[in-house]
């Protein structure tokens, strides 16, 4: 606004010296009178203070402008372009309810001096230009302001936009980041787990030549697997698609059987007709499970799916081991499936006693899984 404002005032400015000048003029040629020269120089003197004391100088304005329409109503231009500039400025700067009081409060004593002092008709022409010009000024002025004003706003309305959609990206890159961190998670760390156990085996196993070269055999694809379904979830990010192919139910209890582990499944198998999505991601939280019961429990594991109306669940059922877990903490992986569940709109439900260890996540049925 103060650039738009600036550039106005110094056209007022200009209009002021070239109002001095014209006065001047007259002056020196004998047209117009001494006084009126005065009158003219105190104004434009006045209206040049307007930047710093606009209300004071326009109130000074006012009375000079009175003055004049009480010398001579017809002769006093300079006195009365002085206001309008003093006026146009005022309106440009100040609030609306001060610049129309103002121009109400110039256009009315200008018009009453001329009116009732000096006797003119009240539709003269020379009456009537003093309330059509300041309401001309005034309305040209908050005009100005009023477009500013709405290309302020759209600016404004611009960056605000603008910082929305970058508070968007931010949290859209945090998301991926998660979703990276999680889908790796869950590519990788069974399969380390398994190699761990299967290591320690072959350890034991060292001198039954025969047991060991199977245990190395089992080893050597654990790690192909893990390989490959990270290769497959970096070719999905690259290509920036969802990290959600190549993983089933029946796939990651074959797998884990392979490493030894001891498994009571029953499968519903209304689950294979849930959209892709919804059978990953229980691939992807059974994967877990079974990792953390291999890690944390012994014994047999017991994994239930169940679809019911409106949810579909997966509950993984294990002994705790009568030892504490060697490690502090069970890692992100709890923290995965969570993430994982609510990013579903489902939710994860963990028990912990001193005989059972079960993990339960529940997610909603889609409208695809009814049909």
């Amino acid at each position: 606004m103060w650039r738009t404002a600036a550039v106005w005032e110094r056209a007022l400015d200009a209009a002021l010296v070239l109002t001095l000048v014209v006065e001047l003029a007259r002056v020196t040629s004998g047209i117009g009178n001494p006084a009126e020269g005065l009158l003219a120089l105190v104004g434009c003197v006045t209206a040049s203070l307007r930047r710093t004391a606009p209300i004071t100088a326009m109130v000074v304005l006012v009375v000079l402008a009175g003055a004049g329409a009480l010398f001579d109503p017809t002769n006093m231009v300079g006195t009365w372009v002085a206001g309008q500039v003093g006026l146009f400025s005022v309106a440009l700067r100040r609030e609306r309810s001060v610049a129309l009081a103002l121009g109400a409060l110039l256009a009315s004593t200008m018009y009453a001096i001329i009116v009732v002092v000096q006797g003119l008709p009240w539709i003269d022409p020379t009456s009537l230009v003093v309330l059509v010009w300041t309401a001309a000024v005034v309305g040209a002025a908050l005009t100005i302001r009023a477009q500013h004003d709405a290309v302020e706003a759209e600016a404004q309305r611009v960056v605000s936009l603008q910082e929305a959609q970058e508070s968007l990206v931010a949290r859209r890159l945090t998301e991926e980041r998660v979703r990276i961190a999680r889908d790796l998670h869950d590519s990788v760390a069974h399969g380390i787990s398994a190699i761990a156990l299967q290591t320690s085996a072959i350890e034991a196993s060292l001198g039954e030549p025969d047991v060991a070269r199977e245990r190395l055999r089992a080893v050597r694809t654990t790690a192909r697997a893990v390989l490959g379904e990270t290769q497959q979830v970096l070719q999905l990010l690259r290509e920036g698609g969802g990290a959600t192919g190549g993983a089933n139910i029946g796939t990651v209890l074959e797998d884990a059987r392979a490493t030894g582990d001891d498994i009571d499944e029953t499968l519903d198998p209304r689950l294979d007709a849930q959209p892709e999505a919804t059978r990953v991601a229980m691939a992807r939280v059974l994967r877990e499970a079974l990792t953390n019961a291999r890690r944390h429990g012994r014994g047999r594991v017991t994994v239930r799916t169940a679809v019911e109306r409106d949810t579909v669940s997966l509950v993984v059922v294990n002994q705790p081991a009568t030892l504490p877990p060697t490690t502090s903490s069970q890692g992100f992986g709890l923290q995965g499936v969570r993430e994982r569940a609510e990013a579903m709109g489902g939710h994860l439900e963990v028990h912990r006693s001193e005989h059972e260890f079960s993990l339960t996540i529940r997610l909603p049925r889609s409208e695809e899984g009814h049909r």
